[in-house]
């Protein structure tokens, strides 16, 4: 199995939407998304999660054909597959308060 790499990171802040830039070098099939609470007490919320393949357009982000939604009160990492990212974007609603979450994107190489 190939090894993974860092390849993108940022902070997820309640009532901002966060963008996180994929090193453009990278060309992975594989991303693991890892979240970690930084600050805050998180009591109700959830977050979209869109991206951006290098060749196309906004797309949600989906596992099992179901849309991936993070919640913050019980943070769970996710993978995205099959083919190169330029972004990813994760949109915030209905957080608590002072709430922040770092994240943290792994590749592989294809």
């Amino acid at each position: 199995m190939s090894n993974m790499y860092e390849v993108g990171k940022g902070v997820v802040v309640t009532g901002s939407e966060t963008t996180i830039t994929i090193d453009p070098a990278s060309a992975c099939d594989l991303y693991s998304v890892e979240l970690a609470l930084i600050v805050g007490s998180p009591a109700a919320g959830t977050t979209a999660v869109t991206a951006i393949p290098k060749n196309g357009t906004s797309e949600t982000v989906t596992s099992g054909g179901t849309a991936i939604n993070i919640d913050p009160t019980a943070l769970t990492g996710f993978y995205i597959q099959g083919r190169p990212l330029k972004s990813i974007t994760l949109t915030p609603s209905s957080w608590t308060a002072g709430v922040q979450v770092a994240v943290t994107v792994w590749g592989r190489k294809a």
